[in-house]
């Protein structure tokens, strides 16, 4: 979650900003940047994936039997 938000404004806006406004490719920018956003958090997520520590994390705690 914390990299689709910091992706989100750190990619995706300034991204956007820079293309659509500063670069005057309009609309058309904001698409690109949102493709490299989309691009960039792939990325982290693969890279994440692959490091396989997630592999070794419980959702649900083993429950304690009553003896």
């Amino acid at each position: 979650m914390n990299v689709s938000i910091l992706s989100m404004w750190f990619v995706r806006i300034a991204l956007a900003y820079l293309i659509g406004v500063h670069f005057q490719v309009g609309l058309l920018g904001v698409w690109i940047a949102q493709t490299l956003d989309w691009v960039v958090r792939a990325g982290f997520y693969i890279v994440r994936y692959l490091g396989h520590k997630w592999e070794n994390k419980s959702v649900v705690r083993a429950a304690k039997t009553a003896a």
